[in-house]
């Protein structure tokens, strides 16, 4: 009996890619949003992690990837067959068009079937993953038109850019992004909500270290000012790699303009925040750390 009632669950994970545990992973459909070399203490380089990616998604059923170019973004959802080749089974776009801060956008199936999505958690990256959830779960056999439906009420998620309540006197956000590219990504979607005052935890040293260059890009390019902590060493010693002072030198060596202030604790930032928080339009904590215990001492 409960192995029949099983036939008819469908188990989600967020696989990781750290020391390759999501290779032990056999799942029916594998979702690949992104591939980059965000864990530079166990992979040596962008090809090593793009081998692991590989592996992963030959280890399952149907694999949904994700490709933008000229024409737009587009999920591609194939079966890999015996021969190791991919034969594509449905691919499905989205224009984006933007209304105020909630995105609309098409899914077109087959290139026939349009169907309108409207993503009132707003950011490209998010219409992205919409498209990636949409092929993923069109292929366990739900309708097209009631993921659009479904993504229409989703409110985002804890840590992705979760609005927070403050004294501060502005909005005030919390994401978990850590790497370059996602960095980058948020600080975006801030910019267009005004000016922004950004708060950043680096995740370990090594990465800190490693894309050294790609975070002082990454973080200058806010139009506000930048308020920086001590990294947050999680499996690692400070030799490791490089700390947040580090960060703050090659900043302002590259951009000697952006304001940059360097805290040791998390009450000196919590000062800084309020000193500085006057001409900006919102205020955001960036970082995969412990900075999420400073949400509660913002009320």
């Amino acid at each position: 009996h409960v192995r029949r009632r099983l036939k008819d669950v469908r188990f989600v994970t967020e696989a990781c890619e750290y020391k390759r545990s999501f290779l032990s992973l056999r799942p029916r459909v594998g979702v690949v949003t992104n591939v980059e070399c965000d864990h530079p203490d166990c992979y040596k380089d962008i090809e090593e992690t793009k081998a692991a990616f590989e592996e992963f998604l030959r280890g399952c059923k149907m694999g949904v990837t994700f490709c933008e170019d000229e024409g737009g973004a587009q999920a591609t959802l194939f079966r890999a067959s015996e021969a190791g080749k991919d034969v594509a089974r449905e691919i499905s776009g989205v224009s984006l068009a933007r209304k105020k801060l909630r995105l609309d956008g098409d899914i077109i199936c087959d290139g026939e079937n349009t169907y309108r999505l409207r993503l009132e958690d707003g950011g490209e990256y998010n219409m992205h993953n919409a498209l990636l959830a949409t092929a993923a779960a069109s292929s366990a056999g739900v309708d097209v038109g009631a993921c659009v439906n479904a993504l229409a009420d989703f409110r985002g998620v804890k840590r992705r850019f979760e609005k927070v309540k403050s004294s501060l006197g502005v909005p005030t956000y919390f994401d978990f992004a850590h790497h370059p590219t996602e960095i980058s990504c948020v600080l975006k979607r801030a910019a267009e909500m005004g000016r922004a005052l950004v708060v950043f935890q680096p995740h370990t040293y090594s990465r800190t270290a490693a894309y050294l260059d790609d975070f002082v890009g990454a973080l200058a390019r806010g139009g506000g000012e930048l308020i920086l902590l001590p990294a947050y060493a999680a499996r690692e010693k400070k030799d490791a790699g490089v700390d947040s002072d580090a960060l703050a030198a090659a900043i302002g060596k590259k951009y000697p303009k952006k304001r940059v202030t360097l805290t040791t604790s998390f009450d000196e930032a919590l000062l800084a925040v309020k000193s500085r928080v006057t001409g900006h339009d919102l205020v955001i904590f960036v970082g995969a750390g412990d900075i999420y215990c400073l949400k509660d001492r913002l009320k």
